[in-house]
């Protein structure tokens, strides 16, 4: 029975992808004369020419073209063997892609990360930071194994585990008349100067629904994706937003942004936890999702 090198298969379906030996060896972190020889090594084993050399770079033959499905299948197949045999075995590892939303990025993926590396150093986290509508889409898209995401007041959040809830606060440079008091009506954000994140983020679509049912006119003088953007501008004074106190706990001790708890109607945030329904979640996965819900609990309880 014939045996195939790995490291070669995947060497030659680089070179397939990219057309070009310089590219897939640029890629492989290796050089040229290496990708080459492994290329003329395997041509040389199997009787036949993989590539045609053109002025543009690699082309497929038409043997080529005849074993490349086969070669990304069976690289398929190894990738899933090597997952399954990871994942079962003893000691979670692996890359686990999560997802967080600005608002608590900062308090929990310190934590996490420490917490990980210390009950299984051969996880490693990958994390987005990005607003909920950005979110929802690389999870269901399969880009994310799980991703904590904001849910506001009656919105449904089907099929996530709910982590906890919290007020959202008015968020602006201390001494702003309008952040005198505990609480701020609702009404009282007519005409306020606002920064908040772009639509579909769940924020935006909460204050234009419940402004629209009060006709109240909002001034959204600008949109941004980023917490660092919307807390340095609400700590300058140029304008206000929209952030639960725990995303600012440090802002709000230094003195750096004051905050009101908004009321008539609370704008009240509910924590969830989505996780991947495009595959199954791994070993790791599971351990990073466990450690999230219970990571939560805890910041959700201060």
């Amino acid at each position: 029975m014939r045996t195939f090198n790995q490291r070669a298969l995947e060497i030659i379906s680089l070179v397939a992808e990219y057309g070009s030996v310089t590219a897939a060896a640029k890629a492989l972190g290796a050089t040229q004369s290496f990708v080459s020889k492994q290329v003329v090594r395997l041509e040389d084993e199997w009787g036949d020419r993989l590539f045609e050399r053109t002025g543009r770079g690699m082309r497929l033959s038409n043997f080529g073209q005849e074993v490349m499905p086969e070669i990304i299948e069976l690289l398929a197949q190894t990738g899933r063997l090597e997952a399954c045999i990871r994942d079962n075995s003893g000691v979670p590892a692996g890359n686990v892609r999560v997802g967080v939303v600005p608002s608590m990025s900062r308090q929990l993926l310190p934590r996490l990360f420490a917490d990980i590396q210390k009950r299984a150093p051969a996880v490693r986290l990958l994390v987005v930071e990005g607003f909920t509508g950005a979110l929802e889409k690389q999870l269901a898209a399969g880009d994310l194994d799980l991703a904590v995401m904001n849910r506001y007041n009656s919105e449904s959040a089907g099929g996530e585990d709910t982590l906890g809830q919290v007020e959202t606060m008015l968020i602006g440079k201390p001494g702003a008349y309008v952040l005198s008091g505990k609480e701020v009506d609702f009404s009282k954000l007519d005409m306020l100067p606002l920064v908040v994140p772009p639509w579909p983020d769940g924020l935006r679509v909460f204050l234009d629904r419940e402004a629209k049912a009060r006709k109240l006119k909002l001034n959204i003088r600008l949109e941004v994706n980023t917490i660092s953007a919307l807390t340095r501008i609400a700590a300058s004074g140029d304008a206000f937003t929209f952030l639960p106190a725990v995303a600012v706990l440090d802002d709000i001790n230094s003195g750096r942004l004051a905050v009101s708890k908004i009321v008539n109607p609370a704008m009240v945030r509910t924590i969830a936890l989505g996780l991947s329904q495009r595959h199954p979640l791994s070993r790791a996965a599971r351990l990073v999702a466990l450690r999230v819900r219970e990571m939560m609990a805890e910041l959700l309880a201060v």
